[in-house]
């Protein structure tokens, strides 16, 4: 963690909070429109792209929302659920670009408040012995706390989800009636990070459970003509109001045809999801590099709306395209300035430098799993790091900002979409990656400066 919060431009900030509802809007819109959706991630199932991971999520999605024998409504749940973040960098310039955004398994949600209050107990207890320049920096940010914001979109989650089965959980106590999956792979080293979550959603009176993968997973009811679906989902025993997925993001959670079985009937069933499946496909790099376009991202939102996510975009491209060829001969020249990024969540996971060099020069359309996106350059700026107890250095470092989002919709209505609080990831300087989880950067609070 850092000793002290980082400075955050305030007019940057109000910016791409104010984008916040809007860019969560457009996850929604997307995940709803499955044949765009569908139409647009189609080469990722090839096996030229060589990604069999993101392809069978994509054949689990098709028999799903497709239009085969179960044909399931994107908006038939008893509603959708995205907790997500949205994560950026400040350029050269100091202006704000948008890095990514993430649907599913956001972590770090429920430490940012705590975190916050040290880092005010510290601003406060040490002002005398800090320098002027940070004593005048600025404020904290206010009613910084996602942790609860996530509880709230739980809860009121929870109770759409009872009032849609209000027969059948008449005779049910608070108990015994259907309760908040917390779904989530064991020794998980963010299980902190969920149980503050946990806390807060039991303030709330709502009842909650941790499942971890291999759990046991039943379907019950439901369309047995169209394999169960609109079902009660059932897992290890508890009725699921929602089902808040802390896993499934990478390989590695699908160790078995029990997990792939286990994610088919969690996405059949009435249960809330956050994410569906459709909205966790929503969140892939390809998807944000298709609406980076405004053909693209006309079709989802006001022009007003769309000239805002235009303003944050950095360039990015399909290397695998040829009408992207000049793009990628730049790259290949100055790899320095370019990222290339695969399908995948949790950090670590990028190609830099002579590496991206070496991936696009082999060239071939395995290069349709990536996106080759430019660099944002941060400035470097001062930072006490403290990497383990007691143990505190000053490094030259640059912060992501993350804004945690909150977004819930029942048919077509929006019933919360809100930011509810950021945080950072600190890096030194240097470092390529800045994932917290991956062990590349450290968590951190903004200080709001003019």
């Amino acid at each position: 963690m850092t000793l002290l919060p980082s400075p955050v431009n305030s007019q940057q900030l109000e910016k791409v909070k104010k984008l916040g509802p809007v860019f969560s809007r457009l996850m929604d819109r997307v995940s709803c429109d499955v044949g765009w959706l569908m139409k647009h991630l189609a080469p990722l199932r090839l096996p030229d792209a060589c990604d069999p991971w993101t392809a069978q999520l994509l054949d689990l999605a098709e028999e799903i929302y497709g239009k085969g024998a179960i044909a399931k409504d994107p908006k038939a749940d008893a509603g959708r659920l995205f907790l997500m973040r949205q994560d950026y960098l400040p350029d050269r310039d100091g202006k704000y670009k948008q890095v990514e955004i993430n649907t599913i398994a956001v972590a770090l949600a429920g430490l940012t408040e705590p975190l916050a209050r040290v880092h005010g107990y510290l601003l406060g207890t040490c002002s005398a012995k800090l320098p002027e320049s940070i004593r005048s920096a600025g404020e904290q940010m206010q009613d910084n706390a996602p942790g609860r914001a996530y509880a709230q979109a739980l809860a009121s989650a929870h109770l759409m989800y009872i009032k849609s089965t209000a027969q059948d959980c008449q005779a049910r106590d608070r108990c015994s009636g259907p309760q908040v999956c917390f779904y989530c792979f064991p020794q998980d080293h963010l299980e902190t990070d969920q149980r503050l979550i946990e806390v807060e959603l039991r303030k709330l009176g709502v009842e909650s459970f941790f499942a971890y993968l291999g759990a046991d997973v039943e379907l019950k009811g439901g369309d047995s003509a169209r394999a169960g679906v609109g079902g009660t989902c059932i897992i290890d025993g508890i009725e699921a109001s929602v089902v808040y997925f802390n896993c499934t993001y990478k390989p590695e959670h699908f160790a078995n045809p029990k997990e792939w079985q286990n994610r088919k009937l969690m996405e059949l069933s009435h249960a809330i999801k956050a994410p569906t499946l459709l909205g966790h496909l929503a969140g892939l790099k390809k998807v944000q590099e298709i609406l980076s376009a405004k053909d693209a991202l006309d079709r989802f939102l006001s022009p007003e709306e769309v000239e805002g996510c235009l303003s944050v975009f950095a360039r990015q491209v399909d290397p695998s395209n040829t009408d992207s060829e000049s793009i990628v001969a730049a790259a290949k020249c100055e790899p320095e300035n370019w990222v290339l990024k695969p399908q995948r969540e949790g950090g670590a996971n990028n190609f830099f430098g002579e590496e991206l060099k070496r991936l696009l020069c082999e060239g071939g359309s395995s290069l349709s799993q990536y996106v080759l996106m430019e660099r944002i350059k941060s400035q470097p700026m001062p930072c006490l790091l403290m990497k383990k107890a007691g143990v505190v250095e000053q490094q030259d470092v640059c912060s992501e900002l993350g804004l945690f989002s909150a977004y819930l919709a029942c048919g077509n209505e929006e019933i919360q979409n809100n930011v509810g609080g950021a945080m950072l990831r600190t890096k030194q300087f240097r470092s390529e990656e800045g994932g917290v989880c991956a062990g590349h950067g450290a968590i951190d609070t903004p200080l709001v400066v003019s």
